[in-house]
């Protein structure tokens, strides 16, 4: 009976070896665990032994982010011998008792770290590097090792926050969203979209196009034109397969910049002054073809005969004479940027022969030249338009003022449609002096 008893438990001692030896073939490899932490805590992160061939000394240099992890010690693993731990000098070495080879699969040591309080969520890979001549068994004979790196992940607030607002007036009308992250955040692949509620919706922004403050602030642009100042706009940041959303409006910064920048005069003059362009402009009927929120005036009174004064002498400048072109009028293009157009009639007989790309043919026989986009702060600006045909060359000079000046002296314009260019005119000083 006892004899039998001996014999059942070494065959049990034989698997259960067997089960823990090198698979014959396989390639050894260190494998390093992969760990979860919080910034604060200690995390122990594991060096295991996976098909063992034979070893008699081992020297592993771990790899990791000294910024985020700090190494503290070293737990002896499941192989006798004699251990080197030199944190100081960035390694872990180990002798087999007697300089014996050992052939055994096992944990073979443990990294003790330290997650730093100011470490970012995410994750942080943990790995080992070697000198070839620093692993090898008992006859001298390097061993190669295959490395499996492991990684060490922090929790904590990986989400974007929306921490404020402000208008940009430089070179196109819009409104900015502050977004703050988590610093060391990877914000890869991260993008906003903006959403109006008049059904407009942007292109997506990825993040590496926002205007960058510091190391954790971004800023996203949403254009509006003027119609648009009262519409809700919904941004939406995309990040990490989760979305952040905040809602806003220029009128509300217009509400906000009043009560709290009171003392800043230009600021207060450019805000009344866009509000009031926005408010007479959707009064006099001029649309985009989208429904709009009204947006109530910000000032109670606006003098039209002011406004006339303050662009006579900006009236359209044509040379037309024997250049075949019979007509050429000024219109305007009025968006987030404004854009002057000359309509061009030409003489019978006369065809267009600027480069094509340089002006569109309209239905009615008419052809339309277009400035590039005009931000705020350049709407006094003149452009000269050159309009070569079969016959010769006109030019027109123009502002968008020239624009402005047209409908204040032509009776044929109603009076809201007048208010709306003459507020349009109050807001271009404005913004010149913003």
């Amino acid at each position: 009976m006892n004899r039998t008893i001996s014999l059942f438990l070494a065959l049990v001692m034989t698997f259960a070896l067997a089960g823990i030896a090198s698979a014959e073939g396989e390639t050894p490899t260190f494998v390093i665990s992969e760990e979860t932490a919080a910034p604060g805590e200690t995390v122990r992160v594991t060096i295991s032994i996976q098909n063992n061939t034979a070893i008699s000394s081992v020297q592993l240099v771990p790899q990791y982010d000294h910024d985020v992890l700090e190494w503290t010690a070293v737990e002896q693993g499941d192989y006798v011998g004699t251990w080197n731990p030199r944190i100081d000098r960035g390694f872990v070495n180990w002798f087999g008792e007697s300089g014996h080879n050992v052939s055994y699969d096992g944990v073979f040591a443990t990294l003790v770290f330290t997650v730093k309080s100011d470490a970012a969520a995410g994750d942080y890979e943990v790995t080992v590097t070697y000198d070839p001549d620093d692993v090898f068994d008992q006859d001298e004979e390097n061993v190669h090792f295959d490395v499996q790196a492991g990684k060490v992940t922090v929790t904590g607030d990986t989400s974007a926050a929306f921490t404020g607002h402000k208008l940009l007036l430089s070179s196109e009308i819009g409104v900015q969203f502050r977004v703050t992250v988590p610093a060391k955040t990877d914000t890869n692949g991260w993008y906003m979209r903006f959403d109006f509620s008049d059904g407009r919706s942007s292109a997506t922004q990825p993040i590496g196009d926002a205007e960058k403050e510091g190391s954790t602030t971004y800023w996203f642009t949403a254009f509006v034109n003027p119609l648009e100042l009262a519409d809700t706009i919904t941004a939406t940041l995309y990040c990490n397969g989760n979305t952040v959303v905040n809602s806003y409006s220029a009128m509300t910064y217009f509400d906000s910049a009043r009560s709290t920048l009171s003392g800043s005069a230009n600021v207060i003059n450019v805000v009344n002054a866009l509000q009031d362009y926005g408010h007479y402009l959707l009064a006099s009927g001029w649309s985009d073809g989208k429904k709009h929120a009204a947006i109530k005036a910000a000032t109670g009174s606006l003098n039209i005969e002011t406004a006339k004064a303050g662009v006579s002498g900006m009236a359209a400048v044509k040379e037309l004479n024997n250049t075949g072109v019979s007509d050429a009028t000024v219109e305007l293009t009025l968006d987030s940027r404004t854009q002057i157009n000359v309509i061009v009639k030409l003489d019978k007989g006369v065809t267009m022969a600027s480069e094509k790309g340089f002006y569109t043919a309209l239905p009615d026989g008419r052809f339309r030249l277009s400035s590039a986009k005009i931000g705020p702060k350049n709407l006094l600006d003149v452009w000269t338009v050159s309009i070569k045909t079969s016959k010769g060359t006109a030019k027109v000079n123009a502002s968008a003022m020239s624009y402005v000046y047209a409908v204040l002296n032509d009776g044929g314009f109603s009076k809201a449609q007048q208010q709306a260019m003459a507020a349009f005119y109050f807001y271009c000083l404005a913004a010149k002096a913003y």
